[in-house]
């Protein structure tokens, strides 16, 4: 019961970090300090697959829930978002234009905010 509960828990951090890793940007666009999180994060992620060939939550949310995904019925509506049905090849081929895509949109905003930093003000 308790392995379960872990396994389920572990399963919302898994669907969490998901979720914030897709929707990061929209919190992120006047935040600077959030994109360098967001950043980071996904940078971890594509390390992980990248290393490992897959997330190391994965294996543990099967150790603790028993190598089965047939629990509750939150656990299957989390199990649904977080495991999709499409060729994981897909999965990273996304996850690095995500990325990519970010990293770049990210970095003119830096840049256009030292920019404007930089500007001397025009009070004498």
């Amino acid at each position: 019961m308790v392995w379960k509960l872990l396994g389920d828990l572990t399963l919302a951090l898994h669907a969490a970090w998901v979720a914030f890793n897709l929707t990061a940007p929209f919190w992120a666009w006047r935040r600077s300090r959030l994109r360098a999180v967001h950043l980071g994060t996904m940078s971890l992620t594509l390390l992980f697959v990248a290393v490992l060939g897959y997330c190391p939550l994965t294996p543990l949310e099967y150790w603790l829930s028993g190598a089965e995904h047939g629990g509750g019925a939150i656990h299957r509506v989390l199990w649904e978002l977080v495991y999709w049905d499409v060729p994981e090849s897909w999965i990273l081929g996304a996850s690095i234009g995500w990325f990519v895509l970010w990293a770049g949109i990210y970095s003119r905003l830096w840049i256009r905010e030292r920019r404007r930093s930089d500007k001397p003000s025009n009070s004498a």
